[in-house]
């Protein structure tokens, strides 16, 4: 009988490790079905800077928002510096082909961090490397959207003023 009681400890004790050690059923990404869930497009702050700026936009523009850089430059040698990178906004003419004009980087309290101010330099020269420019807005409560219209206005075509 010890003997008949060892065996079924024994093969219960494997089938605990052997159940222990299968994986989670898995999607076609290859992650577990429970890694990935949906997330808002933008922060508060970011939602109220893109409905401010996009009130201020003439017809024939748009503003695209959470584009990868290298939506916006190639790079043949260097993807590595760029892969990774995000841009807030970007201002683009619509058309057959629709053209990024402005890159716009909403900085909060985090740009202020010596490491967050070398990347926001590293993206800088890129972008003014590529020929875009960039206009560095910092987080408010209130946007003057005339100030605002002044520093964008130069960057699209009408010259129509905030009404």
């Amino acid at each position: 009988m010890t003997i008949v009681f060892v065996s079924v400890v024994a093969v219960a004790v494997l089938l605990i490790l052997l159940l222990k050690d299968q994986k989670k059923p898995e999607d076609q990404t290859g992650g577990s079905k429970a890694d990935f869930s949906r997330r808002l497009l933008f922060t508060e702050s970011e939602a109220k800077f893109y409905h401010v700026l996009r009130g201020l936009l003439p017809p024939g523009f748009e503003v695209w928002g959470k584009l990868g850089l290298w939506a916006v430059v190639s790079s043949k040698t260097s993807w590595g510096k760029i892969a990774q990178k995000q841009i807030d906004f970007v201002i683009v003419k619509m058309g057959p082909l629709p053209d990024a004009v402005l890159v716009i980087e909403l900085d909060d309290y985090s740009h202020r961090r010596k490491s967050a101010q070398k990347r926001d330099a590293e993206k800088d020269a890129i972008l003014e490397q590529a020929g875009l420019p960039i206009l560095r807005v910092p987080v408010a409560n209130v946007y003057e959207t005339e100030d605002l219209w002044n520093k964008i206005q130069p960057f699209v075509s009408s010259g129509d003023e905030i009404v």
